[in-house]
C-alpha cells in the first residue's frame, strides 16, 4: 500500500514524483497487466455501502416501540379476561400500523436501489496510450484521468497538468464557489480544502480542462474515509422514538396506577370480591390505553413521507419525518447560509440606468423580468447585448429533468444562462449568434470571453469582476446609446457596486466590444494586452 501510506503528501510532492511513485506515465498511462494486478490488490473504486435492509428487518423494526409493546400487553390482559372484541381491536389497530409503516418503508429501499443501479458513473482515462471511457468503478491507482467541464471527479486525483481548472468542492468543505486548481507543490501542513492541486472524489468540475493520476480509490479516498467513520457512529434512538417510548411509559404508570388504586378502594373501602374487582381493575387498565394512537400517528406519518416524496426526497425510515420537525437549532458557515450550491440572479441593471428584478430561482428558465420603475423597455440594444452576454458568455448548460433543473457547469455562468433564457432573447439569438472561441475565467485577470459572430459583427463578450471589467472600459451603453465613462461616471458606478455589495450581493459586470473580422482566437495575454491599449470594452 505505498502510495495509499502517502495519501496525506500527495499535494506535497511534484507531479513527476507522484507518477514515478505510482509507476505510471503521464503519457501512456498503465498497461491492461498493471490495471489488473492494481484491482486485485486495491479492489474496485467504489465505498461499500451497508447490506439493504431485508422485509424481515423492515417488518420486526416496526415492533421497537414500546407503545406496540404495551398494546400487545393490553391485547393479552383482554383475552385472559374474556375481552373478545377489545382483543380483536387492538390487534386490528397493532396490524394496520405495522402494514403503513411497512409499506413505506419497503417503498423507500427499493427507490433507493432503483436510483443506485441507474447512477452509472464514467471516466476518461489514459490507458496503454489511447484514451477510453470507462465505468469509474474501474479506476486503479495510477490511472490518468482527462476532466472537463461538467465531469464528476471519479477518485482522489494528484494533478499533473491544468488550464484554467476550477471545481465545486461544496459536497466536501462547503464552500459553494468554484476553487480554482493548479499543479504546483505545496506545504505539507497545507490544510484539506486548501490543496489546490489536488481534487477529490464526489466533487464536480465547473470548468477548465485538466489531467491528473490517480492516487486513491473507494474507501481509501477522503469520502471514503468519512463514510466509513460515519459507520462507527453510534447509532441512538431518534427523537420520534424517545418521545413515543416517554408517552408509552407515562401513559402504562398511569393505567396501571389507576387499576390499582381503584383495586384497593374497592376491596378495603367498599368490601367488594376480588375476582370482580379483578376483572373491572383489567377493564380499566386496557381502556386507559389509546388504541388508536399508533395508527394515526403512522398515518401522520405517511402523508408526511408522501409530501417528502413529492420534492423528490426518499425517507427510508419512517420516523425520520418527525425528526426534521424536532429541529430547533440550525449550525450554519460564517455566512449564515445553507449551501445549495444555486446561485440566481435576483437584480441587474441595464446601462446603469433600468433596473430589473427577476422571479424564479434556480436553474429554472421560467421567471419574470420586469422594470423596478415600472416601465417595461426591454427593446433596447443595452439590455438585447446584456442578454446576448449573459447567454453566450458561458460553458454552462441548465438540463431538465422531470419537473426540476440541473446544471452542468460553473453556478455563476448557470445564473447567467437562466436570465438570458427567462428573457427570452437566448433562444432569439441563436439563430444569429455563433461562438467562435471561449477563455474559461482566469483568476489572474477575473474576467472571462467569448468571441463570438453577431449577424457578421465579430463581438467580443466578456464577463467578470466589476472593479477589473471597468478598469478597462471607456464607455457604458444606455438603452440605445453610447457614454463615455469619465472620472464623475466611474466614480457613480464604483458607489453602486459598492451599495449592492453591501447588500449581500454577488456583483458582476458585463461587457462588450466589437473587433475586427479576421480575429478568430483570444487568449488571455490577448485580452490583457488589447484591453490596456485600446481599453476595449463598452460597459452594459
Amino acid at each position: 500500500m505505498k502510495q495509499l501510506k502517502r495519501q496525506n503528501f500527495w499535494h506535497a510532492i511534484s507531479a513527476r514524483d507522484a507518477i514515478h511513485s505510482l509507476q505510471t506515465d503521464a503519457q501512456r498511462g498503465l498497461n491492461i497487466q498493471q490495471v489488473e494486478e492494481l484491482r486485485e490488490k486495491y479492489g474496485y473504486n467504489e465505498i461499500p455501502a451497508h447490506d439493504a435492509r431485508t422485509w424481515i428487518e423492515i417488518l420486526l423494526a416496526q415492533f421497537k416501540s414500546l407503545l406496540i409493546w404495551i398494546l400487545l400487553l393490553a391485547a393479552v390482559i383482554s383475552y385472559v379476561g374474556g375481552h373478545v372484541i377489545d382483543l380483536y381491536i387492538i390487534l386490528a389497530i397493532i396490524i394496520i400500523n405495522v402494514i403503513i409503516a411497512f409499506v413505506q418503508e419497503m417503498k423507500a429501499e427499493r427507490s433507493v436501489a432503483s436510483l443506485k443501479s441507474m447512477v452509472v458513473l464514467m471516466a476518461k482515462v489514459v490507458r496503454s496510450g489511447e484514451r477510453h471511457a470507462i465505468d469509474a468503478r474501474e479506476l486503479v491507482p495510477g490511472d490518468i484521468v482527462v476532466l472537463e467541464e461538467g465531469d464528476n471527479v471519479p477518485a482522489d486525483i494528484r494533478l499533473i497538468g491544468a488550464k484554467n481548472f476550477r471545481t465545486i468542492e461544496a459536497s466536501l468543505t462547503g464552500e459553494s464557489l468554484p476553487i480554482r486548481k493548479e499543479v504546483d507543490i505545496l506545504k505539507t501542513d497545507t490544510p484539506l480544502a486548501d490543496r489546490a492541486n489536488m481534487i477529490w472524489k464526489g466533487t464536480f468540475v465547473a470548468g477548465g480542462f485538466a489531467t491528473g493520476v490517480v492516487v486513491a480509490t473507494g474507501e481509501h479516498t477522503v469520502l471514503g474515509e468519512i463514510a466509513r467513520s460515519m459507520t462507527a457512529i453510534k447509532q441512538h434512538k431518534t427523537h420520534f422514538h424517545e418521545k413515543i417510548d416517554v408517552l408509552a411509559k407515562q401513559m402504562g404508570t398511569i393505567a396501571i396506577a389507576s387499576a390499582t388504586i381503584m383495586f384497593l378502594i374497592g376491596y378495603f373501602l367498599r368490601g367488594m370480591g376480588v375476582e370482580t374487582l379483578l376483572f373491572t381493575s383489567i377493564a380499566m387498565l386496557v381502556s386507559a390505553i389509546p388504541e388508536s394512537l399508533p395508527a394515526i400517528v403512522s398515518i401522520v406519518l405517511a402523508i408526511g413521507t408522501q409530501r417528502m416524496a413529492k420534492r423528490n426526497v426518499i425517507i427510508r425510515e419512517f420516523s425520520a419525518i418527525e425528526t426534521l420537525g424536532a429541529v430547533t437549532t440550525i449550525v450554519t458557515d460564517k455566512t449564515g447560509t445553507l449551501t445549495q450550491n444555486v446561485l440566481t440572479v435576483i437584480q441587474f441593471r441595464s446601462g446603469f440606468q433600468d433596473v430589473f428584478a427577476t422571479t424564479g430561482l434556480g436553474w429554472s428558465p421560467y421567471g419574470t423580468i420586469s422594470a423596478m420603475d415600472g416601465s417595461s423597455d426591454k427593446e433596447n440594444k443595452a439590455y438585447q447585448t446584456l442578454m446576448a452576454i449573459a447567454g453566450y458568455c458561458n460553458n454552462a448548460e441548465i438540463k431538465e429533468n422531470g419537473d426540476s433543473y440541473e446544471l452542468i457547469g460553473d453556478p455563476t455562468e448557470g445564473a447567467l444562462l437562466a436570465l438570458s433564457r427567462k428573457s427570452g432573447y437566448y433562444d432569439k439569438f441563436s439563430s444569429t449568434i455563433k461562438r467562435i472561441d471561449d477563455l474559461p475565467f482566469d483568476s489572474k485577470i477575473k474576467m472571462r470571453a467569448t468571441l463570438v459572430d453577431w449577424s457578421g459583427r465579430r463581438m467580443l463578450f466578456v464577463v467578470g469582476a466589476p472593479e477589473m471589467v471597468l478598469k478597462y472600459s471607456i464607455a457604458r451603453t444606455n438603452r440605445d446609446e453610447r457614454i463615455h465613462i469619465d472620472h464623475a461616471e466611474r466614480e457613480k458606478i464604483d458607489r453602486e457596486i459598492e451599495d449592492w455589495s453591501s447588500s449581500a450581493m454577488r456583483v458582476i459586470a458585463l461587457a462588450y466590444k466589437e473587433l475586427p473580422q479576421e480575429m478568430d482566437a483570444i487568449d488571455v495575454d490577448n485580452i490583457h494586452s488589447l484591453g490596456s491599449a485600446e481599453k476595449l470594452y463598452s460597459f452594459c
